[in-house]
């Protein structure tokens, strides 16, 4: 099915079963191409599977969509799939809503509003400072390079190659991020991987962050979780504050550092030779304050109980 419309047009689909995989082209013009592909053990279970699913096709104002229809309620075991092709104009917006399939999408320039269930991505390259996604129960997903997009992601797993700046909400997810800007976290019971980032923000509980390579800063709000932290030449502040937790900071650059650490229950551990301004050990309450090095452009900060900071 093919329509005429601008070049900002508005893209919908609404599928499931199947996959959906999203084109630019160079026309005004969306083209919807949906194979439907049925089985059963009998040639009428088959007809009227298949006579069960429809496509409707609107296009109103500045949009035009395609939903997929299942005439009556689906029940048992069914073997079908709906898969979209769709070519949209290369400055179109897209709304995409996905349940058990795949996303397919090399490169949008517009909006991407995305929302998908029980499947996957294959992003490449998505260009607009406007993405939104609604992500649940999704694995092996990736995408190439992302400007800008907000997550709210539950049970999913999502890997990132390079990102400018990222929102995710969401709880049971695990986050990969190979080069990234700026990234704010809200999550529990996930595990967050970065290799290389600017700026990080982090606030939950029930997290192994592994955070390879941070250049600017780190802000970590956290109980009960495990934080691997690299410490460039460039990092300027970390801030942790945990009960329950663990932090392992690694100066890899040998950075000179101010560092104010103080909790109950507070354990500093350390091979290094460390130039104490306040070292009070009264009970079971901690604090250290820490001058190392000249020209101390970084500032480390931890307040937590029962925690463990091993400078490394």
């Amino acid at each position: 099915k093919e329509f005429n419309t601008t070049s900002d047009v508005t893209m919908n689909v609404t599928n499931s079963y199947g996959n959906i995989t999203v084109l630019l082209r160079d026309q005004k013009k969306i083209e919807y191409t949906v194979d439907i592909t049925v089985a059963a053990n009998t040639d009428k279970k088959t007809t009227d599977l298949l006579n069960n699913i429809t496509v409707d096709f609107e296009q109103s104002n500045n949009s035009v969509s395609a939903t997929t229809v299942f005439k009556r309620s689906l029940s048992g075991n069914k073997q079908m799939e709906i898969n979209y092709t769709i070519k949209i104009p290369k400055n179109a917006m897209a709304n995409v809503s996905q349940k058990y399939g795949k996303v397919n999408i090399n490169e949008l320039n517009n909006t991407l509003k995305l929302t998908c269930a029980y499947g996957s991505l294959n992003l490449g390259k998505l260009n607009s400072k406007n993405n939104s996604f609604n992500l649940s129960y999704l694995s092996h997903s990736k995408a190439d390079y992302i400007n800008y997009v907000t997550l709210d992601i539950r049970y999913s797993s999502i890997d990132i190659d390079v990102v400018n700046y990222i929102i995710a909400k969401g709880n049971y997810n695990t986050f990969k991020l190979n080069n990234a800007g700026t990234a704010h976290f809200e999550t529990n019971y996930s595990k967050i991987n970065t290799q290389k980032i600017q700026k990080i923000e982090i606030h939950g509980n029930y997290l192994n962050a592994d955070l390879n390579q941070v250049d600017v800063s780190s802000v970590i709000n956290s109980n009960y979780s495990t934080i691997n932290q690299n410490i460039q030449k460039t990092t300027e502040y970390v801030q942790l504050s945990t009960n329950y937790g663990t932090l392992n900071l690694k100066n890899t650059a040998q950075n000179a550092y101010v560092l104010h650490a103080a909790g109950n229950y507070f354990k500093l551990k350390t091979n290094y030779d460390l130039n104490y301004t306040l070292k009070s050990e009264n009970g079971n309450q901690k604090e250290y304050k820490i001058n190392n090095g000249n020209n101390q452009n970084l500032k480390i900060k931890v307040n937590g109980n029962y925690t463990t900071l091993n400078l490394q």
